[in-house]
């Protein structure tokens, strides 16, 4: 009976452990690199994915401190030079690793970047279906940089349509310089 009462209290058996779950670091850089802003996240990384993740990072310079770096990433941050800014948030974690505030703030410059890789991707899309294709091509250039992975779904479509709006761009006589 007093078994029973413990059971039904919780007490008879040791707790279940907790899931295990990405850290935020993890979570940040996945949510960089996505294709699609509704995919959903894995939950678990596998040792060789997690591997090439590593290698893909940025190496620190030799001979540079984490708080230099620090220092870097946060002057970026604050301009709003959000790509220089993670990159030197990502270095700073390889120099120490513990650094909660590079995370979180990885975390929000990876969001920061995806809010703003598809604000640009829509402004490129109105300016081209106005026909304004310089604009287009400056909105879609900048897709380009916020998402440099050649092999993401947002870079190859800003790609396609840069391209596009190019073609349709009036091509004038050529200036030529007299002799």
């Amino acid at each position: 009976m007093i078994a029973i009462g413990l059971a039904l209290l919780g007490c008879g058996s040791p707790p279940a452990p907790p899931p295990t779950e990405p850290s935020e670091l993890t979570k940040a850089l996945e949510q960089m690199t996505d294709d699609q802003a509704d995919a959903p996240q894995p939950t678990t990384i596998d040792a060789a994915a997690e591997a090439q993740r590593q290698a893909a990072l940025p190496k620190p310079p030799e001979g540079s401190s984490w708080e230099e770096l620090y220092a870097v990433a946060g002057r970026h941050y604050e301009m709003g030079s959000w790509r220089p800014a993670l990159l030197n948030y990502q270095m700073v974690l390889q120099l120490k690793p513990d650094c909660e505030l590079c995370v979180t703030r990885l975390a929000r410059l990876a969001e920061q970047i995806n809010t703003d890789r598809d604000e640009a991707f829509s402004r490129g899309l109105s300016y081209y279906d106005s026909q304004q294709f310089s604009l287009a091509m400056t909105a879609f250039q900048t897709v380009l940089e916020l998402e440099p992975d050649p092999e993401s779904t947002h870079h190859q479509r800003a790609a396609e349509y840069l391209e596009l709006a190019d073609s349709k761009l009036p091509k004038g006589p050529s200036l030529q310089v007299a002799p």
